[in-house]
C-alpha cells in the first residue's frame, strides 16, 4: 500500500506519522503498518498490505451482538498494548503533540455567536463544557492515543469480524485515555461502552463513560468552532450533522 498525503497534511503530520509508525514497530504494537518505503523526492510511504476490510458507517453502526462480542476484547487489547507500550517521552520525541481543544471558556460563546438560531447545538455546547469542567481532574489519564480509531481505520475479517489491523496513525495525540473511545462512540455507542468496560478490566482502573461521551461532543464542537466561517468545508458539514443528532438524543426531538 502506498499512501500519499493530501496537500493540507503534507509536512509535519506526514513526518510525524513515519516516526510514530517506527516507534510502534519497535514497541511491537500489532497489527499496524510497518513502513518499508519512504519517498525521497515526493512525500509518500509504502507498507505491506494488511489483511481485512474496513466497515462502512452503516455496517459499523449495526454490528450484531455476536460481532461486537468478538471485536470488543480485541479492540480493548489493542488499545491497552498501544497505551502501555508507547511512552509519553518517546512520543514527544517523535513529534506527537498533546491535543489542545478549542478554549472551553469561549467555546459556547463562539458557537452561540455563529449558530445562535441552532439552539440545540448551543445548548449541547453549554452542557458539555459545564459538565466537563465540573468533573474530577483525577479522571484525566494521559496516554499516547491513536486518536482516530473509527470504522474506517479498523480492519476486520469480513466473515468473523475479528480485528486484523489498525491503520492511519497520522493523527496520533497525547491526551486523556477517555478520548480514545470517542470515535467508537461516534459510530456505535454500544460498541464504545462495551470496549470501555473491557479496557478498564485490563488496566484495573475505572473509567467514566460519560467523560467519553463529553469528549465526543467537545472534539466535534471544537472542530465546528474552528471552521465556523467555512460552511462549505467537509468538517463543518459533518460536525454539524453529528452534533444535531447528538443534541436530539440528549434533549429530545422537541429541542
Amino acid at each position: 500500500i502506498f499512501r500519499f498525503p493530501r496537500p493540507e497534511y503534507q509536512g509535519t503530520p506526514y513526518f510525524t506519522e513515519i516516526r510514530a509508525l517506527e516507534l510502534l514497530d519497535r514497541c511491537h504494537v500489532a497489527p499496524v503498518p510497518r513502513v518499508l518505503f519512504v519517498g525521497k523526492h515526493t512525500q509518500y510511504i509504502g507498507y505491506a498490505k494488511l489483511s481485512g476490510v474496513t466497515l462502512s458507517d452503516a455496517e459499523a453502526g449495526k454490528l450484531s451482538e455476536e460481532a461486537r462480542q468478538r471485536l470488543v476484547p480485541q479492540l480493548a487489547q489493542f488499545m491497552h498494548v498501544l497505551h502501555e507500550n508507547v511512552p509519553l517521552s518517546g512520543a514527544q520525541e517523535a513529534g506527537i503533540e498533546t491535543y489542545v481543544s478549542y478554549p472551553l471558556d469561549s467555546l459556547s460563546d463562539t458557537l452561540a455567536n455563529t449558530f445562535g438560531t441552532n439552539h440545540q447545538v448551543v445548548r449541547l455546547a453549554e452542557r458539555a463544557v459545564q459538565e466537563f469542567v465540573q468533573q474530577d481532574s483525577a479522571l484525566n489519564i494521559p496516554r499516547v492515543l491513536h486518536w482516530d480509531l473509527h470504522n474506517g481505520n479498523m480492519l476486520v475479517d469480513p466473515h468473523t469480524y475479528d480485528l486484523t489491523g489498525v491503520i492511519d496513525f497520522g493523527s496520533m495525540k497525547i491526551a486523556d485515555v477517555h478520548a480514545e473511545f470517542r470515535s467508537l462512540y461516534r459510530f456505535n455507542p454500544t460498541l464504545a461502552q462495551e470496549t470501555v468496560a473491557a479496557y478498564q478490566s485490563l488496566i484495573n482502573v475505572p473509567l467514566n463513560f460519560r467523560r467519553v461521551q463529553l469528549y465526543a461532543w467537545l472534539v466535534r464542537l471544537s472542530d465546528l468552532a474552528r471552521v465556523a466561517r467555512r460552511p462549505q468545508s467537509d468538517t463543518y458539514v459533518n460536525a454539524l450533522a453529528r452534533l444535531n443528532g447528538w443534541a436530539q438524543d440528549e434533549f429530545g426531538a422537541g429541542v
